[in-house]
This record gives structure tokens, sequence and C-alpha cells, in this order.
């Protein structure tokens, strides 16, 4: 299955008060609908993408794992799966962040790093060449072969989606500009004193451009200037300029009613249009979606209220795990599920999780015809984000 529609987008970064702290709010909308947020402390960024030159404190061969120094009082966690050779405590080696901290647990650390351009991404670890699942067979086949004529024996190259749509000279000039930036991440490597920064990756803003394909991102704006030149160069390749907002009457994030989409989403409960809704919970553990009843009053016929809830409820419950940033495990309790709603709900959400960016996937369904869903953990869920800032960490 594929997807053969353009989404309309557009991209906001506003700076507004959580609490007494200065915050940039980033809300990114498809067909002029929230898709996903983002609040992050004005002076203080995302380490997602950075590389560094960690030490390795610790080995625990039990947890498949090493704890890596990555400052002189930070710490990060990194999975052994992703390393050919023996490390042992005292080693430097090069780690890019691939996660951040969630709730009590460390960032997640990898040797395994990508620098990531408009049309492909390019990875330190040797393989063939990887396409976007959402392009298709010939799509795929081409790049692939475009591939074969400058590829290295030292890397893997992972094409986007727009790759698709773009000149072959551009994809050529990209890979030769990725190849040279992780030859000299390389060269740092050897010569750089421990937590030295090897290489800084895009800000969140020009992450989220960058993922847009040809024509997709109608308009950007802001009301931080600096935001606004940092952004530059991504939007003219994305086919649009910045704007900056300037009115000293009306913010902009009142202007586009960005405190009530926060509450809105700090909300346990979320109506649906049928009159059921959605009660979402974070746990330690995992994340619990029940889906609601509500208003029902027993006036329709009950088992086509409960399929229309539950259909509405597949679609709103995948669109509220991508706006809150929820991952780990996800489990939906839909109402009173049998086998062949279960088919037909296991339908709905895999549509939607093809919309999703981050890694997102329906598992199954349990005996007693639970949900079980997986999203890769990336960024920390908004909840998360909302607390980081009031307690600054």
């Amino acid at each position: 299955m594929r997807l053969e529609c353009t989404v309309n987008k557009e991209l906001i970064t506003a700076c507004m008060p959580v609490g007494d702290i200065p915050a940039h709010i980033t809300v990114l909308y498809e067909e002029e609908r929230p898709a996903e947020v983002y609040v992050e402390p004005v002076h203080k960024e995302s380490r997602i993408g950075q590389i560094l030159l960690g030490k390795v404190e610790s080995v625990s061969d039990g947890l498949s794992a090493a704890f890596v120094r990555t400052g002189a009082d930070q710490r990060a966690f990194m999975s052994l799966s992703d390393i050919s050779e023996k490390i042992r405590p005292g080693d430097e080696l090069a780690v890019q962040y691939v996660q951040e901290a969630q709730k009590t647990k460390l960032p997640k650390v990898s040797p395994v790093w990508e620098i990531a351009g408009n049309y492909l991404v390019l990875s330190s670890r040797a393989g063939k060449p990887v396409c976007s699942r959402k392009l298709t067979t010939v799509q795929k086949q081409t790049l692939i072969h475009l591939a074969e004529e400058w590829k290295t024996d030292d890397c893997t190259i992972l094409f986007r989606t727009r790759a698709a749509s773009a000149d072959p000279d551009d994809i050529r000039n990209e890979f030769n500009e990725l190849y040279n930036t992780m030859q000299d991440v390389k060269k740092k490597e050897r010569s750089r004193s421990c937590f030295s920064v090897l290489y800084k990756a895009p800000g969140l803003q020009c992450s989220l451009i960058n993922r847009c394909q040809p024509g997709e991102l109608r308009r950007f704006l802001t009301d931080d200037a600096e935001v606004a030149g940092s952004v530059r160069e991504a939007c003219i390749k994305a086919g649009c300029l910045p704007e900056v907002y300037r009115d000293p009457e009306l913010a902009l994030y009142r202007l586009r009613s960005l405190s009530g989409l926060l509450d809105h989403l700090k909300s346990v409960i979320v109506p649906l249009r049928s009159g059921g809704s959605l009660i979402i919970e974070q746990t330690e553990a995992f994340v619990v979606i029940d889906v609601n009843t509500a208003r029902y009053s027993g006036k329709k016929d009950r088992l086509e209220t409960i399929d229309k809830i539950n259909r509405e409820a597949a679609v709103e419950a995948a669109r509220q795990i991508r706006l809150r940033q929820l991952s780990g495990t996800i489990l939906i309790d839909f109402i009173n599920c049998d086998l062949k709603q279960e088919e037909e709900l296991g339908k709905i959400l895999n549509t939607q999780f093809y919309r999703d960016p981050v890694s997102t996937k329906l598992v199954d369904f349990t005996k007693l015809h639970i949900c079980e869903i997986t999203r890769r953990k990336v960024h920390r869920s908004l909840k998360e984000q909302l607390l980081a800032i009031k307690e600054n960490t």
C-alpha cells in the first residue's frame, strides 16, 4: 500500500511562556490540523542527532549494554548489538544521540551514526542501499541503480521519499557532501579530546522541514527572527521562505490559540464526534488508551453505534499518539471488539501509522481483545517535555 496524495503542511514556531520559563512551541499542521507538537526552552536545543566523543564507563554483558559518559556529569545508555568489536571501560568512541531521556531512563546513544540530507541519509554502518517504504518498487529500483554508480563500501545509503522526484545530479551532489561530512567526523574522532562534539545535527525545525515532500510545505511562520534565519536555507529547498510575525499587540501563540492546543493535549479525556471518548493514561511502563461510549444513551442500534465509535477512536488514537509523542508499548482497549472488528480496526490503524514518520507498529490483539502497539522512542512525550521545562532538565 502507498499513499499518493501530497499533504498540505504548515509549520509554526512561536515564543510562549511555560510557567515562568520562555519556550518555543513548534507545531506541524497537516491539512490545517495539528499533527505534531514540540515544546523546548528557548536557549536549550535537543541533542538528538549530535555526534560526540564519549567514554565507556561500564559494560554489562547481562544487559548487552554499556553506559557511556558524554560529558563530565552526563551519562547515556548504549546497546552492544550495534558493536562488532569488544569494548572496555575507558575506551573512547564516537557516538550519536538517538533518543532523549525518557522518564527515569537515560538518553540513548549509538556507535552507528547517521547524517541526514534532503534526499538521503548516510549511515556509518556498511551495507546495501535502503529505500523509504513509501516508494514504489520501480522507484526503489531506479534509486538503487543510481547508488551503485557511486556508492563506497564503508557506509549505507538510505533514500528518503523525496529522492524519487529529485534530479539525479542533485542526489549525487548531496551524497558527496554527506560522505565528506562523515569522513570529517571520522578524522575528528582520532584527534579530538573526550566529550568533544564532532557533528551538530540540524535543529528541530530544519529536521521537520527536510521531511516535507517538494511542494508540501506551504508556509513557515515564526515570531523569532533567529529561528527564521536558521531555517532559511531549508525553507528555500522546500519551496518557500520563512515569514517573521511581528505584532506587539497580539502574540503569535495567542493568535493561533497554541495555549489552548497544549491544554487539550494535556487533558486525559479526548471527546469524539460520535459521542464517545478516549481516556489516555501514561504510566511508567506503558500508555493505556481506553475507548469509552461516553454519551451513548441506547436510543440507536447499540452494535452500530459501538462500531462507529471504535472506527473513529482508531483514527483519533493514532492522531493523539503522534501529537503527544507517545512511545514504547501502547495498549488500546476498544469497546466489545470481536475478531471481525479487530481486522477492520487493524487496517484503519495501519493506514494512520503509515503517515507517522516515527516507526509505529500494530503488534497484535490479545485474547482479551486489547490492541498492542509499539512506537519507537525518539522524543520525550509532550507531557515529559513540559515537565522538563518546569524542572529545567
